[in-house]
């Protein structure tokens, strides 16, 4: 799997982007702040990004959506519970930050959903966390006798797989 983790914004918020190396599909976890460095490690990696996944509504996970979004045909997941907080553009203005509006979403993810990137099968799963609804895409697959899950999101929208197992 390909894997770019990139610091994003004044928080330096983790933002992925990962892909299938068959096919070349990808995704953007993540994508708050920083579109043109977002795009260009998606464009590094020869990636055509089918999905922007939303872990959580807060503004430093969203504020790149809507230029990730405008420079991609990608569709835009996150939770249906995270609606509210995603039309209040993710609190930004309670921390006197001001960013940039998130399209709506084409896709709410539910607990047990499927997603595929390429060969990359992801499942939701519904893990509350830094939210009070939250979800996670994971990844798993045997790796010896050994199965790993590996979450990379700080609360919702994950993705594991063997090639990040060093990350857990």
């Amino acid at each position: 799997m390909i894997l770019k983790t990139i610091a994003v914004g004044p928080l330096q918020t983790n933002c992925y982007v990962i892909g299938c190396p068959e096919t070349f599909q990808g995704a953007v976890i993540d994508p708050g702040w920083d579109a043109s460095t977002i795009l260009a490690q998606a464009k590094d990696a020869g990636l055509t990004i089918q999905y922007v996944l939303n872990t959580h509504a807060h503004w430093d996970h969203i504020g790149a959506n809507a230029d990730v979004l405008a420079a991609t045909d990608a569709q835009l997941a996150i939770h249906p519970n995270e609606l509210p907080l995603l039309h209040q553009n993710g609190g930004a203005s309670m921390f006197g930050v001001s960013a940039p509006r998130s399209p709506e979403p084409d896709m709410l993810l539910e607990a047990g959903q499927a997603l595929q990137i390429g060969q990359i099968h992801l499942q939701v799963l519904f893990t509350p966390g830094i939210q009070q609804d939250t979800s996670v895409s994971t990844r798993r697959r045997r790796v010896s006798s050994l199965t790993v899950t590996c979450s990379f999101a700080t609360a919702s929208v994950a993705v594991t797989c063997p090639a990040v197992a060093t990350l857990c």
